[in-house]
Order: C-alpha cells, then structure tokens, then sequence
C-alpha cells in the first residue's frame, strides 16, 4: 500500500461527511502538520503509508480528528501536484527528483491514464491540465474535490440516463509518431473549423422502415470528397493548434483516406478532430456514429463513438425532404457506443469527443465535466445552425459552469435553416473567469474569407468574443 491508496480510502471516508463537518474541521497542530508532510515524502511508498496511519483514526468523532485526515490528503496532494502535467506546461524541461513511489505513479499513469483504479474510481491529476484548476470556493458551499489541485478521484462509469458508460483513460505525448507536438502559451491556440457538406446537394438522407420505426442514414454525396476538403482546409489555413469537422460528413473509409493523405501532405496542425460519420464495424447491421482524431502525421490517436444516437421529429424531417407519413421520430441509423474517451494530451490538455447528442446526455455530461475537468470538450454536430440562441450554446453554457472547459462545436451548412447558416463553428469559455479566459464568452466563426472549400479560423485570444445573455440563451 502507498500514499495514492491512503488517499483514495480517505476520500472515500471524507466524501461521506456533511460538509458542515469538513467545513468545521479543526487543522491539526503545526508540529503535527509537519511531520505528515515529512512522512509522505518517504521513497518507500509502503514505509509512508504505515507512518501516515499512525496519524489517523479510522473513526474520527470530532473536529480534530477529521482535520488530521483532510491534512493527510493535502499533504499527498501536495506530493502528486510535484508531477501534475501543469508543471510540464508552466516548467518544462527537468524537475526536482520527487519520491520513488510517487515516481512510479507517474510512470503508470503515462501507461494507463491513471495514477491508480480501485472500487470503481479513477485517481488522475486534477484538471485542467494546461491552465489552473477550479478554486476551492468555485461551488461557493464545501467542495471536496475542488480542495485538491493535483488530485481528483473520478468514477471509471459514467450514466446515461441510468445505463452505465465506460470511461476510457489515455495520455499522449509530445513526441514519436504517435503524439501530439507542443504549440505556443495556453490561451493562444488557433482553431479551424471545415464545414465539409456546405449545401443541399453535399449531403443525401435516406430514410429506412425498421420494424414500427423509420432510421435515416446521413451521407456525403460521393462526389464531395470528404476527406480531401479536410485536407485542402488544413493545408489552406496555415499553422493552427486544432482543426475540427461536424457530424456524419467523415465515414471511417474518408479517414483512412485523409491518413494517407496526411502521410504524403505536410500540414501544420496538432490535432485534428475529423469530424464523425458511419465506421466500417457493425453492431446489429448498423454502424456506429465515430470520430477519429488524428494527429497531423495521419496517425490516429483515438475513436469516439456516440453514445446516444438522436433523431428528428416529423417537421424537420418534412424539412429535409423525407417524403414518408411516419408521425414519430425519425433516429439516426446508427448504433449506440458504450464507452467514453477522456485523452490527457500533454502541453494541449484534457480532451473529450462529445458528439452531438451525446452534449445533451444526462447526467453523462455533467458527471465528465465535473469529474474529469477537460481542458477541452469537442462536439461536432449535424444542425441548421448553431447561434447564439440554439441548444449546443444553452448547453455548452450550463455545463461551463462546472469546470473552467473550452467547448468547440462543429457544424455542415447542408441542411436548410431559417435563411442563411452563415456560421459553422461556435466556441464557448468557461463561465468563470480564469487567467486565460473573460468569463461567459462565446465566438461564432463561418466562412470569412469565402474559402473554396469553407473554413474559418480564430485564435482563442481573439479580441472579437460576444458575452452570453442568460435570458437570451
């Protein structure tokens, strides 16, 4: 047993108390203090485990004793905030040599994503992971987790409306074939944004009886050429951090056909979210709705798979020129994912691909930005338009007071809407202010230079943000 064990059993104890309790909690003496934190710094993680024990009863009946556990946790906290990938991003280079079972930790998580799984929790460095973490008074009540900079006990399950999904954990580094290269100061990144299917004509529905229901499958029109709009924006737009295409314009077979693209064509972009569409496996004779992300050597770092397939009712469906009588909702033809990826990239942050629907998922959503805290939540989507008005910025919006989370959503401009769908990406920053971010910021990009094929691009230290009007939004 080690310090990372003993702080996931105190948690677990901590988490149980009425916050009244924790917020009550008597700080141990000074001298007491000081040997906790002497104990934790051991390089036997067994050694320093029996000693912190010592300090301890299992059963705290008063202030004082549930102060010692909260100190013992600060203090391992302390211990892990030494190897937290924010010190990689505000220090790089060479660290202070840290304990060796603090080292070990850092080495398994590097592998697994996590510094320790045990009991269904995930222990993994608090995010965000390239700029600063919640303050411990962000709830303004007693918060636990956002006592602890450096650490966060997370579920490895999220639900979905009650239905259990897996939690995937990964990290990527700066170097080798597969990772993704460092860019410039937090704050500063350039996005990019690709519409893909810009008209009518781009994107073909087809509408299919199964059983008492009607599923429509969504695709690119064989002429378009997914793969290579991507690949004329990326090469178009010059250098930027992040490039991003909406929903169900990227069928897996124009992935695999942008990667050896990729392999062939320099572009100068980090990483690239390619969009979604059907993937070439089956579940039941449907496809999954998928996104790859790739790095700008082709090399594909992981696949999303929407969770929640969506539908549309029988306005819209008139709307896009379905001609059956079905009085329902049409779904997407398209089978549901069971798992979530959540990818620590260093120097870029913690990243999720929520597609479309799978932003709306309770308490899904709400459970990965509250315990995972993503530096960044992509969601490319398939919708007439994403103003200031629509779902995905309400949305966006609820969930950005929970983490200090950058969303970016990507939509087509094939579907009709109210007039024009002049934009195609939107951005939207936390709802508290942060050293990088003014707070309750949006910023909606379309096509300005009228590029052939579209795209847009905007620095994230852009001047040229709007502010969210609740009443509006």
């Amino acid at each position: 047993m080690t310090p990372a064990h003993l702080f996931v059993e105190l948690y677990l104890i901590a988490e149980q108390w009425p916050p009244t309790q924790r917020t009550l909690a008597e700080l141990p003496p000074a001298e007491v203090a000081r040997a906790i934190g002497n104990a934790v710094q051991a390089d036997s993680g067994s050694l320093a485990y029996q000693v912190l024990e010592t300090f301890i009863s299992r059963t705290p009946g008063n202030h004082l004793e549930r102060g010692v556990i909260l100190a013992v946790l600060h203090a391992i906290n302390l211990q892990f905030a030494r190897v937290h990938p924010r010190v990689q991003t505000s220090l790089p280079g060479a660290r202070e040599p840290v304990p060796l079972w603090l080292e070990t930790f850092s080495e398994v998580r590097c592998t697994t994503g996590t510094y320790l799984s045990i009991n269904g929790r995930n222990l993994i460095p608090n995010g965000c992971l390239s700029r600063g973490h919640r303050h411990m008074d962000a709830s303004y009540a007693d918060s636990l987790a956002d006592r602890f900079g450096a650490l966060a006990l997370a579920h490895s399950t999220v639900s979905q409306a009650g239905r259990r999904i897996a939690v995937k954990t990964l990290v990527i580094g700066t170097a080798g074939a597969n990772g993704v290269p460092p860019g410039g100061a937090a704050g500063s990144e350039m996005l990019m944004a690709a519409p893909i299917a810009e008209n009518a004509a781009d994107l073909t529905l087809a509408e299919h009886a199964h059983g008492h229901q009607r599923l429509v499958d969504y695709n690119v029109s064989a002429d378009v050429g997914a793969a290579t709009r991507l690949l004329t924006a990326l090469t178009q737009s010059g250098a930027h951090d992040i490039a991003i295409a909406p929903e169900l314009v990227m069928p897996e077979h124009e992935v695999e056909i942008l990667r050896d693209a990729l392999l062939e064509q320099k572009v100068e972009c980090r990483l690239i979210i390619a969009g979604s569409g059907a993937s070439e496996a089956r579940e039941d004779e449907l496809p999954w709705n998928q996104s790859s992300v790739l790095n700008a050597r082709g090399a594909k770092l992981w696949d999303q798979r929407k969770v929640w397939p969506a539908g549309i009712n029988s306005a819209r469906a008139v709307d896009y020129g379905l001609k059956s009588e079905h009085n329902g909702l049409r779904y997407e033809r398209t089978a549901s994912g069971s798992e979530v990826v959540v990818a620590d990239i260093d120097r870029l942050g913690r990243c999720l691909v929520l597609i479309c629907q799978d932003l709306e998922a309770t308490t899904m959503a709400e459970e990965l930005v509250t315990q995972y805290q993503p530096d960044w939540v992509f969601t490319p989507i398939l919708d007439p338009a994403i103003d200031s008005s629509g779902w995905a910025h309400q949305r966006a919006f609820m969930l950005s007071g929970r983490a200090n989370t950058r969303f970016v959503v990507c939509t087509s401009t094939a579907l009709p809407a109210n007039g024009t769908a002049a934009y195609f990406l939107l951005a939207v920053g936390p709802k508290t202010r942060t050293d990088h971010d003014q707070s309750r910021r949006f910023h909606l990009v379309g096509n300005q230079g009228d590029n052939i094929p579209g795209w847009g691009c905007f620095a994230w230290d852009d001047v040229q943000w709007q502010q969210t009007n609740v009443q509006g939004s």
